[in-house]
């Protein structure tokens, strides 16, 4: 979301949210988004999320079909933050701010603390483990296709010659290598379908009580080993990542799929295709970080990241060693 979009949406938004959530008392809080702008309205003990999203970004039957996986995951018992319908309010609320077109889409307030907010240990990665096979058992069983995109179309990977400046652009033929590679591979039901497509540890909220998904909003046709490689990519970042804690990020990866286990095999050919996933989310967050500059000056982290990522490129040193990853077992 560019700069201008922010601004208009923050300067206009409140009439028009007041207008088709006519609540007699209620608070206003901005919650963040980087594609979407996501913001907390409250009313007595009932608060709501909710996800204003440019027409540029997505369009009404993406959506509408992110919407339905979302609410047929709630029926199956997936801890996910459900979508609410309200009377009189339908579930995707069209609105022109000036002359862009954005939808409005209301989640229920899933209770929880954020990443930054609660410590993560074993329990927590066996969880998230096993809430992702849940996921993956259910979009398996889906009766047809929904409207979502295949995992090529995705805006990292189709913009990426539009975000990265000239210089970086030799980036390019080795990305365009990979996608044609990944393109290659079987796509039998049990091993591709509905992913996440972003889940990572920032996408959840914690409790005693377990754990909620949240931000279907990359849900894409994918290969299922994806999302577990881009659960292990982020911890395995962490703080610095020009220093990867290489022994962390086995132990989040051997509870991690140790959960998963438990509801679901995991991917038959998770151990050949995790270092081209690992590769395919690296190339993704490089554009993603040249894209964000727009919105905020680079900090630390991001110069960090996109130095080590270069390197790595550079050399054709992987993500992580294949050879580390079978150490860690769970392949």
């Amino acid at each position: 979301m560019d700069g201008d979009t922010l601004r208009e949406i923050r300067s206009e938004i409140l009439p028009v949210i007041a207008q088709i959530y006519p609540m007699q008392v209620w608070t206003l809080e901005e919650l963040g988004g980087y594609r979407n702008w996501v913001c907390q309205i409250s009313c007595g003990d009932a608060p709501l999320v909710l996800r204003v999203t440019p027409a540029s970004h997505r369009s009404l039957r993406e959506l509408d079909a992110e919407v339905t996986l979302v609410a047929t995951l709630y029926e199956h018992n997936v801890p996910v933050a459900a979508p609410v319908e309200l009377p009189g309010v339908p579930r995707i609320s069209r609105v022109t701010l000036g002359e862009r077109v954005y939808y409005i889409t209301a989640f229920e307030k899933a209770a929880g603390l954020t990443w930054n907010e609660m410590r993560q240990g074993p329990r927590e990665y066996r969880e998230a483990g096993r809430v992702l096979a849940k996921i993956h058992r259910v979009t398996e069983a889906l009766s047809g296709p929904v409207h979502r995109a295949a995992w090529d179309g995705n805006d990292y990977i189709r913009n990426a010659k539009r975000v990265l400046p000239p210089e970086k652009r030799w980036v390019l033929p080795q990305m365009g290598a990979l996608v044609d590679e990944l393109r290659s591979l079987p796509r039998d039901e049990q091993e591709y379908g509905l992913v996440h497509g972003d889940y990572h540890f920032a996408n959840m909220l914690y409790a005693p009580t377990g754990l909620t998904v949240i931000d279907f909003d990359e849900a894409e046709y994918h290969w299922y080993a994806y999302d577990l490689a881009v659960y292990l990519f982020y911890y395995l970042l962490g703080r610095d990542p020009a220093r990867m804690d290489l022994t962390a990020g086995g132990e989040v990866w051997q509870h991690f799929v140790e959960g998963y286990r438990t509801e679901r095999a995991l991917p038959a050919r998770l151990a050949e295709e995790l270092p081209s996933f690992l590769r395919l989310r690296e190339y993704m967050l490089y554009s993603s970080v040249y894209e964000g500059v727009s919105l905020k000056p680079w900090g630390e982290w991001q110069r960090s990241f996109i130095a080590a990522a270069e390197e790595r490129f550079r050399t054709g040193r992987p993500f992580v060693e294949v050879e580390r990853l079978y150490q860690w077992g769970g392949l």
